[in-house]
Parts: C-alpha cells; structure tokens; sequence
C-alpha cells in the first residue's frame, strides 16, 4: 500500500544522482534523512542513485549495507566480470539482474510504497527514458548501464537502454513531474574543472595544515571500502591486465577509465546545465569531500551569476575560526560546526529559506515593473522604478501632468478601401514610431487608442520640464513622419493630428495585482483628447498652461477662444510652429 502526503504539506521528493561508487553515500542521506524526520513522498534515481532508491523503497537498506560491508573483491568480481568482448559491452549484466532480485524482492514499481522513477537513456532515440511504472529490475538494469561496459538493457519497447546519467544525473525535472513540490537533491557527480583552487589555510612555517578528519559513519566506511574495492577489481581480476599488456605502457588509461571518465565528464556538462535551468533553492554542503571541497564548490556557486543567489549552508567538523571566515568570505549563507543538533539544521535551513522567498518576492516585483513599464517606458526611468518597485501597486494620487493625444487623421475612411494584411501592419509601423518618439522624450505611453495612443510626461517619476517635453515629443514625429511617408505607399500617407494639456490628474495602477493599467484619468486628460480632435492637417494644438509653461522655448500661434465639447465656456488653445 503506498502511502499518501500527509494533508496540508508540500509534497516532498527526493532525486537520487548519477556518481558510480560515490553513489554509496545515498545510503548515508537517507538514513540521515530518516533520523530528521524528514517525510519523503516519492522518489527519482539514475544509475547508482536508481538503485538505492529502489532498495530504499523496498525497505531493504540495511540488507544491502550489510552486503557491501561484507563483500570482498572476489564477490564483487562475480558480479560484475563477465567478459563479452566483441559484443556492445564488457559485462552482460546477468549477475546483476540476479544479484537486483534477491536483494531488492520486488517485482512491479508499482509493489513499491512510494511512487518511484528510475531514469535510463535510449541509445536509439537519443532520448530520456522515465520508468515509473512496470518491472522493477528491468528499470533499474537499464538506469545502472554504463555504456561499454555493460551491454545495453532491454525493456518493452526499448531495446538499447543505457545509464541515465547521460541525459538527466540529477533528476530533479522529474520529481516535478511527479507532482513533487519541494525537492531535495543529492547530487554526488561535481569533479574538477571548474578552474577554481581550493584555497588552502596556511600553518605557522606556511604549509598548509593537515584537514581534521571528520566525524566517521558507517555510510562513509562503507563508501571508502566499496570504492576502494572497485578500483582494485579490474587489475585483481585479471581483465585489466590483460588489456595492459597489449598496451606499451602499463600506466596508461584502461578501457574500465576511458568508458567510465567519458561518462562522468557527459554526466557533469549535463548536470550543470540542468542546474543552472533549474537552480536548487538551497545548498548544503560538506567541507571535507573527495576530489573538490566545500570551500571551492561554494566559491563555485557563487561566482557562477546563474547560482549566484542560491543559500549555501556549510556543515564541518573543522571548528577554527579561520575556516569559519573562509566559508563566510567565499559567500556561504551559513556555517555549522559538527556535532550538531539535527533541530539546528532544520532551524537553519528554515531561515535562509525565508530569505531566499523575501528575495524572490523581491525580485518578482521588479519583473513586474519591468514587464508593466519596459515597453512603453525610457529606459532610465524604467531603472529609477526598479530601485523601489512599491510605487507600482493599485491605486492612484493627483499629480500634475502633460497629457498627449496622437491620433491618425482619416484612418477610418483608410479601413474601407484597404486591405486588412497590409493596413494593419502599416498601422504598426507607425505606432512604432510614435512610441520611438515618446519614449526618446521620456514620456510614458499610456495606451494605444485604435489608430493613436495617449501618453503622459512628470509620471511615474517627476520632470519639471515635462510639458516641454511632450511638445518636442509631437514636433520630433512630425519631423520624423517626413521621412517615414516617403516609404509607403500614398495610399497611407496619413497626417498625424496632436493635443496636448497640462494640469492635475488621477494618476495610478487601475485593475487586479497580476493585471493593472497604468494611466491618468481627469478632466486635464479629456481636454487633451479634445484638443486633438480639433487638430487638421499634422497640427499640434496645446492649452493655454501647456503654453504657459513652454512659451520661452516655443514658438506658438494664439487661436481662439473656441468651443470645446463638454465645456460650456470657450478656451483659448495655441497651434505649435516650432522650437525658438
């Protein structure tokens, strides 16, 4: 019977990597995993994380701790030393498929008591191969199958299947797939080449002082026995050597190296680029590992802009406050002194976590900034919004303001006779140019009105030359339209009629938090609009105190008093020649 998510929390899923006899240390999480507390509701694994996910579901764990603290060489070697040679792989796999069932005794994935997934590669199709449901060796035969080595598995429909590690190590995408909410990742695969040092502590004369040892555990035991194990299989059994002595060289690579180093360097470059497409939310990290340390993986990540932001807790037995600054001064979030209480841990991650969602939420804002703003919006004003994204929320407050009305003079009259393709992409081609212009100006484009727009200047952020602004606005288009007409057909060679008026206005976020329109609303904003309507011919028609406040800069024609519609006195407009 498989067990449910309790109700009320986030699904929990655990992705099992790729990492040959690294992967060991799968045993040594769970099993810290399961001290915690800590609920998990599915499982995913490729290669050597697909097997211990297997067990582990199985509830076999210890059966197998036990068996790979008791094997020797000589029963590993039964195990895997099946020379096959010309065929597609050193070892057939038989023993292990046997060696899978009476350690595992499940035969269905589905028999298991949590979902699981065990990820494998089509040698055919090139693609991903995701078992969750059907024969339980056969999935995880076919996720364990390092190419060359062992022959490819076979599996339904499937019939070269390799290890998974060569398209997803590190299957987090499918926890999210299976509905998993929060995930956490064991990832065992990082080598070097990363082309950072691992910065060095110096001691008094200036070598560099010895590591203190961690705290040892059983998995760890058991990882550095098995690994040791491996390594001498091939040379004790006899395959190695003989492959050797066919070489000049004794020191060179063995066929066992070249296959297996292929398959880490492939199962890096891929789990890096998973990554960085899907960064985790928070890592910890270990000081004291194989090959790199916590100290050059955490420099690693957050020198990388990709994972930069991402927490990074640090856990050691090394005490000194030196080690304490360097974990600190390379980025890390946190640093943990072993022993420590597992409720600590917990605490921990529960805060940086915190913060991480505080930053995001942060973030998020200035995405929606940007998204509300970028387009219609000059570029520097856009950056002034994104240093405090609290002024983009409902609602709104009077503000002066210079509204413009740009509007395309028998464009209806345009519609009837042309065709629909060519007339709205010539009616884009000037929007385009409109907002070129508005934008060049630093104004805001409010809306697009059909065959014109509405735009506003000293909003969102104050320019005390704003009605100037918007009348360089008009007389630059006017300018640039010159131009632009000697492109189009005369068909389409249509004026553009202006209005422009200063004064207060309702200026704010109308709508919904996830959809809101920017943009003014008043009497100021409808007299604007009027004033462009009464505009013939390319004019550009402005208001009395728009034309107050730009009359040493402009030159300007008086017109009127003249009757504006839904006015009941006349007003006294000016029709714009240029600049002075």
């Amino acid at each position: 019977m498989r067990s449910k998510a309790q109700p009320g929390r986030p699904r929990v899923g655990l992705a099992l990597g790729a990492g040959g006899a690294r992967g060991w240390a799968h045993v040594g999480v769970l099993r810290r995993l399961t001290d915690l507390g800590v609920p998990i509701d599915c499982v995913a694994g490729t290669s050597i994380g697909a097997l211990i996910g297997a067990v582990y579901l199985a509830g076999r764990l210890e059966l197998l701790e036990d068996l790979a603290g008791s094997l020797d060489w000589k029963q590993l070697a039964r195990l895997f030393v099946e020379v096959n040679f010309p065929r597609s792989g050193i070892i057939t796999g038989r023993n292990i498929e046997r060696f899978l069932q009476e350690l595992i005794d499940v035969e269905k994935i589905e028999e298991l008591n949590r979902p699981y997934a065990a990820v494998a590669t089509d040698l055919q199709t090139h693609n991903e191969v995701v078992f969750t449901r059907g024969n339980l060796i056969e999935a995880v035969r076919a996720s364990i199958s390092i190419p060359g080595i062992f022959t490819p598995a076979q599996s339904g429909r499937h019939r070269n299947l390799v290890d998974g590690a060569l398209v997803n190590p590190l299957p987090v995408s499918v926890l999210r797939a299976m509905g998993a909410v929060q995930i956490i990742a064991v990832d065992i695969s990082l080598r070097p080449g990363t082309g950072i040092e691992p910065p060095q502590a110096q001691g008094e004369q200036g070598e560099p002082e010895a590591t203190p040892p961690e705290r040892s555990t059983r998995a760890d035991d058991l990882l550095r026995k098995l690994h040791k194990q491996l390594s001498q299989l091939s040379r004790t059994a006899g395959i190695d050597e003989t492959i050797r002595k066919r070489t000049k060289r004794s020191s060179e690579l063995s066929i066992f190296d070249v296959l297996t180093q292929s398959t880490r360097i492939i199962e890096d470059q891929v789990t890096r680029s998973r990554l960085l497409a899907d960064p985790p939310d928070l890592v910890i990290l270990d000081v004291n590992m194989p090959v790199l340390d916590g100290f050059a993986v955490c420099q690693a990540i957050k020198t990388n802009p990709f994972t930069a932001k991402v927490p990074v807790i640090m856990l050691t037995a090394q005490v000194d406050v030196d080690s304490r600054v360097m974990g600190l001064g390379l980025g890390a979030d946190d640093y943990l002194s072993k022993p420590f209480h597992p409720r600590e841990l917990v605490a921990r991650i529960q805060t940086r976590l915190r913060a991480k969602e505080q930053a995001d939420d942060l973030r998020a804002q200035r995405e929606q900034v940007r998204l509300t703003f970028e387009r219609f919006v000059a570029h520097e004003i856009v950056e002034k919004l994104l240093e405090d994204p609290t002024r983009i929320e409902l609602g709104g407050a009077e503000t002066i303001v210079t509204v413009l009305f740009a509007d395309l003079e028998s464009f209806s009259t345009l519609c009837e006779n042309a065709d629909p393709s060519t007339l709205i992409d010539v009616l884009n081609r000037y929007h385009m140019l409109l907002v070129e212009h508005v934008k060049a100006n630093g104004g805001t484009v409010d809306k697009f009105l059909g065959d014109g727009l509405m735009a506003l200047y000293n909003t969102p952020l104050p320019q005390p030359d704003h009605a100037l602004r918007a009348v360089r606005t008009a007389l630059t288009i006017r300018e640039a339209l010159v131009d632009f007409h000697r492109q189009l057909d005369p068909l389409f060679r249509l004026d553009v009629n202006f209005g422009i008026n200063t004064g207060k206005a309702i200026v704010g976020n109308i709508g919904t938090p996830d959809l809101m329109d920017f943009t003014a609303i008043g009497d100021t904003v409808n007299l604007a609009s009027r004033l462009q309507g009464m505009s013939s011919n390319s004019q550009i028609t402005i208001s009395e105190e728009t034309h107050r406040l730009v009359a040493d800069a402009v030159n300007a024609e008086r017109v009127g008093p003249r009757v504006v519609r839904g006015r009941e006195e006349p007003v006294t407009t000016y029709l714009v020649l240029g600049l002075r």
